[in-house]
């Protein structure tokens, strides 16, 4: 039987699965397959890359006193940035490397009108949707929806 990666894999290459047979313990990668047959190469890799990502696989990045905008100003004792600077490295990024488009940006990482960002955010556990709407966000940041918005 195939691991989620063996599959992820085999899918890169643009090798059929057989969706009538289980992979691991994922319960619903048949459409995942289904749908890798109809992309293009590339999103099939920008689609299958942003699936297999998450917070656990990035590295521990740690704090080493200087702002991580690349300015050389020094921040406080287990910050990254300086006040307002990881919205200027956020920019800069998009700048460099997505021609300063939000939606180039998702359209690199295999999200767009055909997948949302914010329903993978909530996948990864990393955010919320609001149980009254549509609404997502941070846990705190639906907590202040629900306040605002009397649900």
């Amino acid at each position: 039987m195939d691991t989620r990666s063996e599959t992820a894999r085999r899918l890169l290459d643009g090798q059929r699965h057989d969706v009538s047979q289980p992979v691991g313990s994922e319960k619903c990668i048949s459409w995942l397959a289904v749908l890798m047959v109809r992309l293009d190469t590339a999103s099939r890799r920008a689609t299958l890359m942003s699936m297999t990502t998450t917070s656990s696989d990035l590295p521990r990045l740690i704090p080493n006193g200087t702002c991580w905008c690349g300015c050389g100003a020094e921040v406080g004792r287990g910050a990254f940035f300086t006040r307002g600077h990881d919205k200027v490295a956020e920019g800069a990024l998009l700048a460099a490397r997505y021609g300063g488009s939000v939606a180039q940006l998702l359209e690199h990482h295999g999200f767009g009108p055909h997948r949302s960002v914010g329903q993978a955010a909530v996948d990864a556990g990393a955010w919320e949707k609001c149980l009254s709407c549509t609404y997502l966000g941070t846990p705190s940041s639906v907590r202040n929806h629900r306040g605002k918005a009397e649900h």
